[in-house]
């Protein structure tokens, strides 16, 4: 089975469309992706760049946050043609993958603008749709908090940094997958979930790692 991590970065759409806005009141701007290979090392990445529909320009505030601007986006493809580009590319290597995304908002977007823009369902869409995770909630299950951490935190409890740009959907995915393939070590997380159900849950001084306590530096990530 091939585990997909993706994260997308959005815009907010224009104000003079109301009744879109009462429906999705952003539009995904960039889609990146990050899949492993079934010895969970990264097989292929995607970082694509999608033209948003109503509204002409990124924002300040967003590109401040993402680095992506208007130029970026004004000769790229709209989401209908990169959703179905998309989920071909999730499938390339068979219909028995899942999608991974740090918190449920991606996938909410990702529905909201196929139903707004009328998109048809196609069979990878679907695909795509029914084989989606939210490995954040993922995440704090294992570990037993009962809040839900960012993708810095979640990486810190391990021992790591965040890697790359915080806010580029590539980065952003990258550093997903790479907390899931950490998080397949069960014995040294289980042996450390009392620990980080005391700190995390009772809002104590979050100075301690996982790393720390249990030496992760067997752990490889490729950078192909």
């Amino acid at each position: 089975m091939m585990h997909i991590f993706i994260d997308t970065e959005m815009n907010p759409v224009s104000r003079e469309f109301c009744k879109i806005r009462k429906v999705c009141k952003n539009e995904i701007i960039q889609i990146g992706a990050v899949m492993l290979d079934e010895n969970s090392r990264i097989a292929e990445k995607l970082r694509v760049f999608v033209k948003p529909q109503w509204c002409s320009e990124i924002i300040p505030r967003i590109t401040d946050l993402t680095g992506i601007t208007s130029a970026m986006v004004a000769n790229a493809e709209k989401f209908e043609t990169v959703i179905e580009k998309f989920s071909a590319w999730c499938s390339k290597y068979g219909s028995d993958y899942i999608v991974h995304a740090w918190s449920e908002h991606d996938l909410s977007q990702v529905k909201k603008e196929l139903k707004v823009k009328n998109i048809e369902i196609t069979d990878n869409i679907s695909n795509l749709l029914n084989n989606w995770s939210d490995f954040q909630t993922e995440f704090c299950q294992l570990i037993k908090s009962t809040k839900l951490l960012s993708l810095e935190k979640a990486l810190t409890l391990t021992g790591h940094s965040f890697k790359g740009k915080i806010h580029d959907a590539l980065w952003d995915a990258q550093n997903t997958s790479e907390l899931f393939v950490l998080s397949q070590d069960k014995t040294n997380l289980t042996e450390t979930i009392s620990l980080i159900e005391d700190t995390v849950n009772n809002n104590k001084d979050m100075t301690f790692k996982l790393g720390d306590i249990f030496d992760f530096s067997s752990f490889e990530f490729s950078a192909a």
